[in-house]
């Protein structure tokens, strides 16, 4: 945690007005971090959140960017530099997901998954090595999904995504060495989604070998583990419960954080 007065840097969060996202822009700049926090439609959310961090004492900006758009993402790390200045930390954690199978899905659905999840993390994180001056240092993380270590096929398109995802994470971790560390989160069910009762998300928990389920600040505090650990990169750190050491369920949907692209 950053010295009163003193800063770790700037921290880019997508998707950081709602959910998991509010909890890491907030919890992050509880710890000194200045914090850009990107929108898709949830301008309002978004504000609400930069003036908490104001009022801890820590700079804010708003971005807005839709990630199924090429050209809006391509804005969104010239826009935080232009209200923050040099950005030290990416989370990207926006993510979108949708119920496909192998027979279901469609091409829309598809590329819909893959632009969000898969290619707007990728291109923001070119963008963000980009700005990164030679000798510096910085981070990112991306938010993937314990599935991806046992992967099922009832939401076909949503689970590739993640698992290219976490590939990219690595071969990022490779191609941006040493100047930027990247890491990926696997959590497992953290928020209710997807019109989950509250006995419906509880039980999902109580069949995790811990009994047990993380929440967004167990997700928060893998956040600031690799945000503070300078000779880590290309990892995934699952944080579920030990939910990927369970037994293959073919119904079983995706456990995630729920959509976050808002």
């Amino acid at each position: 945690m950053a010295t009163a007065g003193s800063s770790p840097g700037t921290v880019l969060v997508t998707g950081g007005g709602k959910r998991v996202g509010r909890t890491f822009a907030l919890g992050l700049a509880d710890d000194g971090w200045d914090v850009a926090v990107h929108y898709n439609s949830s301008a309002g959310p978004a504000e609400e959140v930069a003036e908490l961090i104001r009022a801890k004492g820590r700079r804010a900006a708003t971005i807005g960017g839709d990630l199924g758009d090429p050209d809006a993402v391509a804005t969104i790390i010239p826009q935080a530099n232009a209200a923050l200045g040099p950005l030290t930390a990416l989370v990207n954690n926006a993510s979108v997901f949708e119920r496909d199978t192998a027979g279901s899905m469609t091409r829309q659905t598809w590329a819909f998954h893959m632009d969000i999840n898969l290619a707007a993390p990728v291109f923001l994180s070119q963008a963000f090595y980009a700005q990164v001056p030679e000798g510096g240092r910085a981070a990112i993380v991306n938010m993937l999904d314990h599935q991806v270590l046992r992967p099922t096929p009832g939401y076909f398109s949503y689970t590739v995504s993640k698992l290219a995802l976490w590939e990219a994470t690595r071969m990022l971790a490779m191609a941006l060495r040493p100047r930027v560390r990247v890491n990926g989160i696997g959590p497992g069910l953290t928020l209710p989604s997807g019109g989950q009762t509250q006995a419906e998300f509880e039980a999902e928990h109580v069949r995790t070998p811990l009994k047990i389920g993380p929440t967004p600040e167990d997700l928060l505090q893998a956040v600031r583990y690799f945000l503070a650990a300078p000779t880590v990169t290309g990892q995934m750190l699952a944080v579920n419960g030990g939910g990927h050491l369970m037994a293959y369920r073919d119904a079983e949907g995706p456990d995630s954080m729920g959509s976050t692209l808002e």
